[in-house]
């Protein structure tokens, strides 16, 4: 069994203020257990789950680490994917709650080995820090939704400069590159017999995730662990402001269509709408768009990587001149958001100190081993 890390963001500082997409780390119909973490901040939630996947990587399994866009260095959840197993934050502001209690949901409450007495003796001061990292997480959204704004202008912008005869000659191209996957053929010659004969048509199923995030320590991107394991990448390369969606939607409805599950990678300045990447594990073929915000500099060893670039002809009037000032009011403004979103770490981590300080960590370490042991029991 060759192991395959992946990182992945499920939740996301956008535009829209926090964007959550937990409900698709491990669906119900696929899960053997799902563990669900509560306790407050420095409980040591992330620590547990750092050392599950560290466990499981060591026996050479695939697993995805869910980071936390807040705090990058944190994870919000551990997915052992070759037992179908999770352990997840269920804490705000991603509160998660069992679907089907027992049957494969858990809750492990770490609240239960604090010392309230020591940590209500501070209850002035962490309401007061609790109070003062709301305002810095208002300050950071209304920065990003600012951003977000500009990033629609800059579209139409965009939209008015790129020549519509090439856009349909880059979409004809990029379709003719879809086309040439034999995994894709195949499975759309079976979907057109199955109808002829009668069979179910199962549709494939859809996961959202972010690649990347924007965070206290600015924007961080983990795309190159997804497309490691792939043995082919389409690469879009565009400019910034561009709608990748037009490219990736109709694409990954075709793949659906065919059968094939797809997982979908949001934009944090578009988190409903604008997919960036589009993967489709059981191939092990992947959709990637490049663009001036995160250039993967893909290496085209052990895999097939062919290229889509959308060019936007310079020096169009003033349409040029905007776009300039839009791009860089857009990263001025997530810098800013960057900003305050630090603050509101910092005051996070003043936040744990009351609880961290607190906790019966030896007893969280117990409970983690048993975590261990009680997974690495189950059949594979």
């Amino acid at each position: 069994m060759k192991n395959n890390i992946r990182n992945i963001y499920p939740g996301g500082n956008t535009t829209k203020g926090f964007h959550s997409y937990y409900n698709f780390i491990l669906p119900q119909n696929k899960a053997e257990k799902i563990i669900y973490l509560k306790g407050g901040p420095g409980v040591g939630k992330s620590t547990m789950m750092k050392k599950i996947g560290a466990y499981f990587e060591g026996k050479n399994e695939s697993i995805d680490y869910m980071w936390c866009s807040s705090d990058p260095d944190s994870l919000d959840g551990v997915l052992l994917k070759d037992r179908n197993v999770a352990v997840i934050d269920g804490t705000a502001p991603h509160i998660i709650d069992p679907i089907n209690p027992a049957a494969v949901d858990e809750i492990l409450d770490l609240g239960r080995y604090w010392n309230r007495e020591e940590i209500r003796k501070n209850r002035r001061q962490i309401i007061e820090i609790t109070e003062k990292t709301g305002g810095f997480f208002d300050n950071a959204y209304g920065y990003l939704k600012i951003a977000g704004v500009e990033y629609e202008f800059l579209w139409e912008m965009l939209a008015d400069t790129i020549d519509k005869k090439e856009l349909s000659a880059l979409k004809w191209q990029f379709d003719s590159k879809v086309n040439a996957m034999t995994p894709i053929r195949r499975a759309e010659n079976k979907v057109k017999h199955d109808i002829i004969v009668g069979n179910k048509i199962n549709r494939g199923k859809e996961s959202s995730f972010f690649a990347g995030a924007i965070t206290p320590m600015g924007v961080r991107n983990s795309t190159l662990s997804l497309v490691k394991s792939l043995q082919k990448v389409i690469v879009l390369e565009t400019p910034v402001g561009f709608k990748s969606q037009l490219f990736l939607e109709p694409a990954a409805a075709r793949f659906q269509e065919a059968g094939y599950d797809v997982e979908k990678y949001y934009c944090p300045t578009d988190p409903e709408r604008k997919i960036e990447h589009v993967i489709i594990p059981e191939i092990k073929m992947g959709i990637i768009t490049n663009n001036p915000f995160h250039n993967l500099h893909l290496s085209p060893k052990g895999k097939k990587v062919e290229t889509v670039k959308v060019n936007v002809p310079p020096g169009k009037g003033v349409n040029s001149e905007i776009i300039n000032q839009l791009i860089g009011s857009i990263r001025d403004n997530i810098d800013f958001a960057v900003k305050y979103l630090h603050m509101a770490k910092e005051c996070h981590d003043e936040l744990e100190k009351y609880y961290s300080s607190n906790m019966d960590h030896e007893k969280i370490d117990e409970i983690t081993e048993e975590i261990i042991e009680k997974v690495d029991n189950m059949l594979l």
